[in-house]
């Protein structure tokens, strides 16, 4: 389980701007298989604001070095947009729906603590832009700490 938040420091400003939880389950059903379950709430709040369910599952493979999973998520949202109606009044414009997003990850261990990592895939769709997304990033992981080997098997 875990929780975080973002908080503005300038002043006339909400000082909370967003934060949310989520909790992770895993399964190893091999050595080197595992399902992953995870499930998050997170909230934003500034001139809008914007709550996301998201539920999501993957699957992760690890051959000697490299690591590749899949991922599907499905997000429910809701927005409370301040908007104005066609007699100039401010109102509070409800908007609801869902979206999904499916993605591929892989990474390879160079050395013990430098990894290269790629993802890609079809991001969720955004409530405020009607556009169909596609991400991809690229990046190097170094650890600053020895890694430790977790030993799943029942004795």
């Amino acid at each position: 389980m875990a929780g975080a938040s973002s908080f503005i420091t300038t002043k006339n400003v909400q000082p909370l701007d967003r934060s949310g939880f989520w909790i992770n389950a895993s399964q190893y059903f091999s050595p080197s298989n595992a399902w992953t379950i995870t499930g998050r709430y997170l909230f934003a709040s500034a001139d809008s604001a914007v709550a996301n369910t998201d539920l999501g599952i993957s699957y992760v493979k690890e051959i000697s070095g490299f690591n590749f999973s899949l991922e599907a998520m499905f997000r429910w949202y809701r927005a409370e947009i301040l908007d104005i109606n066609l007699n100039n009044q401010i109102i509070t414009r409800l908007e609801k729906g869902n979206t999904y997003r499916i993605s591929a990850q892989g990474s390879y261990k160079i050395a013990d603590n430098i990894s290269v990592n790629i993802s890609m895939g079809k991001d969720f769709d955004s409530l405020f832009i009607q556009s169909t997304s596609f991400f991809a990033l690229f990046g190097v992981n170094y650890s600053l700490f020895k890694p430790q080997k977790v030993d799943f098997e029942k004795k």
